[in-house]
């Protein structure tokens, strides 16, 4: 079931086209992990308007970048971190005209939008990243094998 549930994502991300029954919990899955996604960024937004900062944009392209991250540290492709950054950065750049800069929080663990944001409000680098300034956001939660949610947030500055 759960290589089903990657399937579906990789489907669902434009990344390949597979031929496969979805069941309604691995649906149900899915849409629950976009919801939090959207939650993420609802609270970095509050945040962000408390400091009178503008709002972040999801973003399509960037979320992509951060789904594809999330889901390779959740199967073990890459190593938990930043590891590819700079080429996730250069795919964005590709597609998203007048990138000047970007930035990247992970985390692992968290079970709630708002444990995830609580999390890296309480580390410099990572609150440094959330109230920067950035116009672009990109956000992606994977569940791995042993149930634990992967947070990638992607940030972009654009001119």
């Amino acid at each position: 079931m759960k290589n089903l549930r990657y399937f579906v994502l990789l489907a669902l991300l434009g990344l390949g086209a597979f031929s496969c029954k979805e069941d309604t919990a691995d649906e149900g899955e899915l849409v629950f992990l976009t919801s939090m996604e959207d939650q993420v960024l609802v609270l970095v937004n509050e945040h962000r308007a408390t400091l009178g900062l503008t709002a972040l944009e999801d973003n399509s392209v960037v979320k992509n970048q951060a789904r594809i991250h999330s889901r390779n540290m959740a199967d073990g492709s890459v190593s938990f971190g930043h590891n590819g950054f700079e080429a996730r950065v250069e795919v964005i750049t590709g597609s998203v005209e007048g990138v000047q800069g970007a930035g990247e929080n992970v985390a692992l663990g968290p079970t709630t939008a708002a444990e995830a944001v609580e999390t890296w409000l309480k580390s410099d680098g990572h609150r440094a990243n959330i109230e920067g300034d950035y116009t672009l956001s990109g956000i992606g939660i994977v569940e791995d094998d042993a149930s634990n949610l992967l947070f990638t947030h992607i940030f972009i500055k654009l001119n």
